[in-house]
C-alpha cells in the first residue's frame, strides 16, 4: 500500500514507509490529492479541529459528510495491545471489496504481509496523529482490478490520544480508467 505523506508521490516513498523505517516518516508539505473529494474530506477535518490536535468523533455530523458517507470507515483504535477495529464501512466501499467486515478486527480479515502493512499504516496515523494519503492497485470480487485513493484522519475524544481513524476510500476500476485515456 503506498503511501503519501505531505505532497510527495508515494511511490517514491514506498521504501521509505515499510519496515523501521516507517517510523521516520514526517509530513513536511501538504497532502495532495487527485480527487477533489478527499480534498474536500481533509478541510472538512481541518475546520472542526477548532484549535485543539486532532478533532472529535463528535464534531463530525453526517450532514457534514453528506457527499463522502458511502466511502467512508470508520476505526476503532484499541490500545493494550494496538488492535484496530471496524466500527462502520460505507456501503460503495462494501460493494467493491464484496463483505462488510464491520464490527471485526484486523487479525480476523487479514494475514501475512498484507495484516503487517495495514497495522504499519493504522499505527503511523495513531502514534503521529497526522492525516495521511493511501493509494495502490488492488484486485477485488469478479476479479477486477481497482485503483484506490484515500485519506486517514485521526480523531481524538480529548483533541490529543487518537481514539478513532475516520478514512475515504475511492475507487476506479483499471480497464475502464485506461479505456478513458485512450
Amino acid at each position: 500500500m503506498p503511501i503519501a505523506v505531505g505532497g510527495r508521490a508515494a511511490r517514491i516513498q514506498k521504501a521509505q514507509l515499510f519496515g523501521p523505517d516507517l517510523d521516520r516518516v514526517q509530513e513536511t508539505t501538504p497532502l495532495s490529492f487527485e480527487r477533489p473529494e478527499l480534498r474536500d474530506l481533509l478541510e472538512i477535518w481541518r475546520s472542526k479541529r477548532q484549535g485543539r490536535s486532532l478533532p472529535q468523533r463528535a464534531d463530525l455530523s453526517p450532514f457534514d459528510l453528506k457527499a463522502h458517507l458511502g466511502h467512508l470507515f470508520l476505526l476503532d483504535v484499541e490500545r493494550e495491545p494496538l488492535r484496530f477495529r471496524y466500527r462502520l464501512i460505507g456501503t460503495a466501499i462494501t460493494r467493491v471489496v464484496d463483505r462488510d467486515a464491520t464490527g471485526r478486527y484486523f487479525e480476523d480479515i487479514y494475514s501475512g504481509r498484507l495484516l503487517e502493512t495495514t497495522i504499519g499504516v493504522m499505527s503511523w496515523v495513531v502514534r503521529e496523529r497526522a492525516p495521511l494519503r493511501i493509494f495502490s492497485r488492488t484486485g477485488h470480487a469478479r476479479n477486477r482490478i481497482y485503483l484506490y485513493d484515500g485519506v486517514l484522519l485521526p480523531l481524538a475524544k480529548d483533541g490529543e490520544t487518537v481514539g478513532m481513524i475516520l478514512g475515504e476510500l475511492r475507487f476506479t476500476i483499471e480497464s475502464a480508467r485506461a479505456a478513458a485515456e485512450d
